[in-house]
This record gives C-alpha cells, sequence and structure tokens, in this order.
C-alpha cells in the first residue's frame, strides 16, 4: 500500500510540474494584446490580400498567354509549360484566397477595396488579352473561334464599368440618408403590407409604410426594418421633402 501510494503522488508531482511551464505560458500570452501581433494587423492582412489577388491576375495572364504554346517543341514556346501550367491551376486560388482574407480577416468601415471587387472582371481582362496574344503567336492569326477570348475582354471592362455605377450610386444614397437624418421632416406612417423574415439569425420585416407628406400628399415607402412587425403598426418616417423622387430620401425605423 506505501508503495501504491508513493507511485501515486510521484505521478501527480510530475503532472505538475509538466503543467507549470503551460499555465506559465498562458499567462504570459494573456497579458498580450492579440491585435498588436503583425499578422493581425488590418495593413499586414490587406498587404497579403493584395498580393495574392495581383499574383493571381499575373498568374492567369501567364497561363492563359502560354497555354497555347503546349505542346510546341521547346525551342518553340515563349511561355515555359511549367510556368504556363502553374499560372493556369493557381490563378483562380490565389484570388479568391486574396479575397477571402480581405473579406475575413480585414476590419474596415466603408466600401470594399476595388482591388477586391475589381478582381474577377480584371482576371477576365487579362485572361482574354493572355489568349489573344498566345493564340496569335501559335496560329499566326486569329479566327471566329477566339471571339470568346474578345468576350472575356468585354465583358470584364463591362462589370468594372457597371460595378463604379453601382458604387457611386450606393455612395450618393449614403450621403443622402445622412441628410435625412440631419435635417429630415419626421411623421408617422401605418404599416400597409408586412413580410416578416430572418437575416443573420434575426427577425427583421420587409414593411410598406403610408405616410403623408408636408403637402397633404399620401405617399408610400418600402424598407426592412428589423424586429416582427405587423400591418396597421405605427412607424416613424423621417423623409427630405424636396428629394421625395429619390428612394433613399425616406427611412423607417420603429417608434
Amino acid at each position: 500500500m506505501k508503495a501504491k501510494a508513493f507511485f501515486k503522488s510521484a505521478v501527480s508531482s510530475r503532472v505538475e510540474l509538466q503543467l507549470i511551464p503551460e499555465e506559465r505560458r498562458a499567462a504570459r500570452c494573456s497579458l498580450i494584446d492579440p491585435d498588436t501581433r503583425w499578422w493581425r494587423k488590418n495593413r499586414t492582412r490587406r498587404i497579403a490580400a493584395y498580393l495574392c489577388i495581383a499574383l493571381g491576375i499575373v498568374a492567369g495572364f501567364v497561363g492563359s498567354w502560354g497555354m497555347f504554346g503546349m505542346g510546341m517543341d521547346d525551342d518553340a514556346v515563349w511561355v515555359p509549360q511549367g510556368v504556363a501550367l502553374a499560372g493556369i491551376i493557381t490563378s483562380i486560388p490565389l484570388i479568391v484566397g486574396g479575397s477571402l482574407i480581405y473579406g475575413f480577416g480585414v476590419d474596415e468601415e466603408g466600401p470594399t477595396s476595388r482591388m477586391v471587387i475589381w478582381s474577377l472582371p480584371v482576371y477576365f481582362i487579362a485572361n482574354g488579352t493572355g489568349s489573344i496574344l498566345g493564340a496569335y503567336q501559335a496560329f499566326g492569326g486569329l479566327d471566329v473561334g477566339h471571339a470568346i477570348f474578345v468576350i472575356f475582354i468585354v465583358g470584364g471592362i463591362v462589370a468594372v464599368l457597371l460595378i463604379e455605377v453601382l458604387r457611386r450610386r450606393s455612395h450618393l444614397a449614403s450621403r443622402l440618408r445622412e441628410r435625412v437624418e440631419r435635417s429630415g421632416v419626421t411623421t408617422s406612417g401605418i404599416v400597409t403590407r408586412a413580410k416578416s423574415y430572418s437575416l443573420n439569425y434575426r427577425p427583421v420585416t420587409r414593411v410598406t409604410v403610408r405616410f403623408t407628406d408636408t403637402n397633404g400628399q399620401p405617399r408610400w415607402a418600402s424598407q426592412t426594418v428589423s424586429g416582427n412587425i405587423s400591418k396597421g403598426s405605427q412607424l416613424k418616417v423621417r423623409y427630405l421633402p424636396g428629394e421625395l423622387s429619390r428612394k433613399a430620401a425616406v427611412t423607417v425605423r420603429e417608434q
């Protein structure tokens, strides 16, 4: 019995000795702000995201350019086949990875960076340009079958322009809503239609509210508000009388 008790005591002491360094390490880590680590800073993650996206676009261009040279003699190849294959394989993962790093790793207020939003359209532009260049070098000219690469380029340019139009529209709407909050007229409105659903595990309701403006004109506005709202409820409406033709000039919220 004494030997057994001695054995248990020795094992217990050994376990305690093994735990002490871990406890000290945990105590040291708890005294350091995690946000001060270089790999957790917004600047570091933003640079990593931009670098991945830029490398993905370059890889897409090089891969599509060298794709038409695969199978030719080494002397006639303008891009090494291994480099072209690596570009084809890694281009999309790099762009997607960079976008994920930015989306989940960068805490930033305001609109998303153009580098991230433009990444796929610019990739298609680079891919189409590289493919046209490679096809021209491989065949000495272009035919109707290569028109798909022109569509890639045009589609990418159109997508970039459309993104900029939507960004500008969103920016103007945001500024208009700020004006509504600063100097808008407040009144009450009656919910004429309500449809509840869940958004990010929180109840919200898409409502249509009827209110009367300063000229006695009946108006209707549709917005999504938090909570479960029923038809016939009263909500607070705030608006700019001179901008009622614009949707962002009216805000709806609970009383």
